[in-house]
This record gives structure tokens, sequence and C-alpha cells, in this order.
């Protein structure tokens, strides 16, 4: 579904699959929670899931203001989709923070191209503004912590030519090999 939402020809149509890729992304949340080490980590992504249901919650609410019922509702703990983390069965907060951080990836691809479509409702394009932005902080602060922990190792390769060929002095907190 992700690869196509956001090419819809009906503007409702589009609303309705992203609110199922929005439901889809809090179930990405959810399944991810237990295998999260790090309480702090375990904080923020339970903010992020909180997110993604605020935008189900919105996306719901236009779509019945606009007279469609939603093919899901925003609070139905299974949704039809099958969330990232649940089908690749992570573990690990590295691994889960990766596999989040492509779940917010593919869905601010599907949102880019909504709004595109959207851009004469100023409503859904709103709406779908917001979302988008929310992914972006999300997506930031995955990366953000995806970054090596590790200084940079930018000791030259070749010790400068007044020091000779002695042994090079590794990087604090990398053990010698």
């Amino acid at each position: 579904m992700v690869t196509l939402t956001g090419d819809e020809r009906d503007l409702l149509e589009m609303l309705d699959n992203l609110l199922r890729l929005a439901l889809d992304a809090r179930e990405s949340y959810d399944a991810a929670l237990p295998g999260v080490d790090v309480d702090a980590l375990r904080t923020m992504l339970k903010s992020f899931k909180a997110d993604h249901q605020k935008q189900a919650d919105a996306l719901a609410a236009l779509l019945t203001s606009r007279g469609r019922a939603p093919s899901a509702a925003p609070d139905d703990p299974q949704v039809a989709g099958l969330s990232a983390v649940a089908a690749s069965d992570v573990t690990g907060d590295e691994t889960i923070l990766s596999t989040l951080a492509r779940c917010e990836a593919d869905a601010m691809a599907a949102y880019e191209r909504g709004l595109r479509f959207a851009g004469g409702d100023e409503h859904a394009h709103r709406l779908l503004q917001a979302g988008l932005d929310c992914m972006r902080r999300h997506q930031d602060s995955i990366t953000e912590l995806l970054k090596p922990s590790l200084p940079p190792d930018d000791l030259p390769s070749q010790p400068p030519p007044e020091l000779g060929p002695g042994p090079r002095s590794r990087p604090r907190g990398r053990a010698a090999p």
C-alpha cells in the first residue's frame, strides 16, 4: 500500500489510504516497544506512536466530515496492514530504530505525493503538511540516534613525516584489536 498511497485519483480514497498508513505506523511503534531496552527511547517511541494516532484521528475526522466512512477505525487495535516491525520480528534498539526509520521514510514519501494531489484542498493540504512535518521530526530524531556514538576517526592514515613510522594511537572509546 505504501508505494501506491498518494497516487490515487480521488482525494477521499487517498485520505483513507493515508489513514490506514498512519494506523500501520502506529502499529509499528506498538510492535517495537516490547523490544526496546532503554527507557528514554521507549518514552520517545510512545510519543511517536501517539503522533501517528493523532494523525489517524484527524484523517478519520476529515473523511467523516466529507461524508466518507473511514475503511479502518482509528481506535482499532488491529488494522489490515502488517507493521514492518512485526513482520520482520526485529529485536535490539538499533535494529528497531532502523526499521522504524524505513517506515517513517515510506510514510513521508506517501504524504509528499498526497500533498501534491491535495494542493487545491486547503484543509487536506494543511493536515497532510502537519503530518509530514511530524514524520520528518520523527525521522530526524531516529536518524540522530542511529549516528555512531564513537568520535570520528580523523587521524591520518600515515603519520606526519616528523613523527616517523611509530605506532598510531587509537581514538578514545575503541577497543584494541
